[in-house]
């Protein structure tokens, strides 16, 4: 699904968004401005509008240092099925982010839908972990001891 994500912040749109550059914007900045002491930490509050054949979805999200992306405001696309979280979760791990995590405030307002979001993958949540537990192991590759073929039958009469 094809999808565009724009935001707010100057740093993250000079860096296209791209997590290594983000950090060596923020570590030049730093120096730059004599506040290199603060151990390379750092926060970008920025807008978030993504952009799909479901609508616009807008979002505050918090980009950390560490890789960390925290959703700490979210304005679906549509209440119903949409892909504004997946395709989120998609362009972090694109650009070098980890996977985004909710706010606990945010988990609450729409818990059902984040608890998909979080069974399935698509987002990370200590909240949830320590709320429901660990989640099932999901595997995303195939099976080394699986053939392609296995549910094709051929027939020996021909």
């Amino acid at each position: 699904m094809e999808f565009e994500i724009q935001f707010s912040d100057i740093t993250m749109l000079e860096a296209n968004g791209s997590y290594e550059k983000v950090c060596k914007i923020m570590i030049a900045d730093a120096e730059e401005s004599g506040v290199a002491s603060h151990k390379g930490e750092w926060m970008i509050r920025s807008r978030v509008t993504i952009m799909s054949p479901f609508g616009f979805a807008i979002l505050i999200c918090h980009f950390y240092n560490t890789g960390k992306v925290y959703i700490a405001e979210y304005l679906p696309s549509s209440k119903e099925a949409n892909a504004d979280i997946k395709s989120l979760t998609y362009w972090c791990n694109e650009s070098g982010w980890k996977t985004p995590e909710p706010l606990p405030h945010v988990v609450d307002s729409w818990l059902a839908f984040w608890k998909s979001e979080w069974e399935t993958y698509i987002v990370d949540s200590e909240y949830l972990d320590k709320k429901y537990g660990c989640r099932k192991e999901i595997s995303f590759s195939k099976d080394e001891d699986e053939d392609e073929n296995d549910d094709i039958v051929l027939d020996e009469d021909e």
